[in-house]
């Protein structure tokens, strides 16, 4: 079936339709960029069977005041608490012990999540982790649920409080994991890459390894030139894959009550 139609000798009519997306910008796009992911959005990506050591690695700066390492020029190492907690977390969420559910306030009429740690059934080594993370975050002993807020500190031993970072935190996070050329770190171009960190079951790995060299990569999931040098993923580093696909979805997170303008559909006629 013809998809143009002709109007006498002047014109025709083509039935090929445009979509045009209007990309954040300005203030809204700051504004996007420097809000923190939201708890209750971590945890759901969690629930829907992300990784919660790589997610909480990723997304949160404190949890019940344990920190994560932080990059850039004034960047300090993690505690070492923060490498066992993710570890036994990631070891309870493999065992199926962890689960989550939404709770609306009466008084501020506010939705809240309700962490659930634990399960009658699990082996003794699952109950040994979750004896673990009850220390770690002072968290009463025994009990199942906990109330997950955002906060440098919990108010209670049955509350989980997690400092979250923006998106433009964890992209100042993943810059500093970039191997950058020695001589550039010299000319004081850039900061030096971060250290390789040592071995243990505990160790927190690389977010993401973006190597850099003179010559093109053969095998690459995404590269880039800049300057004299390349800099790319191998695409057979399957977790620096997923750590980007995440990215795609922080600005979703951070989203609140603003709208992006929707889709613009045009039909030209010629």
């Amino acid at each position: 079936m013809p998809n143009t139609l002709s109007f006498g000798t002047a014109a025709t009519y083509t039935d090929r339709p445009t979509v045009v997306y209007t990309p954040l910008t300005g203030a809204h796009f700051i504004k996007v960029l420097m809000t923190p992911i939201p708890p209750p959005a971590l945890f759901l990506l969690i629930e829907s069977g992300w990784p919660a050591d790589m997610l909480l690695q990723i997304g949160a700066q404190t949890v019940n005041g344990i920190s994560n390492k932080k990059g850039g020029a004034r960047g300090r190492a993690a505690d070492p608490e923060f490498g066992q907690l993710l570890a036994a977390i990631q070891r309870i969420q493999a065992s199926g012990a962890v689960g989550l559910r939404t709770e609306v306030s009466k008084e501020s009429k506010q939705e809240g999540t309700i962490l659930t740690l634990g399960r009658k059934d699990a082996s003794p080594e699952t109950l040994a982790d979750q004896t673990l993370v009850r220390k770690l975050l002072g968290l009463r002993p025994g009990l199942r649920e906990f109330k997950v807020v955002y906060g440098s500190q919990a108010e209670g031993d049955d509350v989980i409080a997690i400092q979250t970072r923006s998106g433009f935190q964890i992209m100042v996070e993943l810059g500093a994991e970039v191997q950058v050329p020695a001589d550039h770190v010299t000319d004081r171009r850039t900061y030096p890459s971060s250290p390789e960190p040592g071995a243990g079951p505990d160790t927190l790995l690389p977010l993401v390894r973006i190597q850099s060299g003179t010559s093109a990569p053969g095998d690459a999931f995404a590269a880039v030139k800049y300057r004299d040098h390349w800099y790319w993923i191998d695409d057979r580093d399957f977790r620096s894959k997923s750590v980007i696909s995440f990215l795609m979805v922080i600005m979703t997170l951070a989203e609140k009550d603003e709208k992006a303008p929707p889709p613009v559909v045009t039909i030209p006629a010629n």
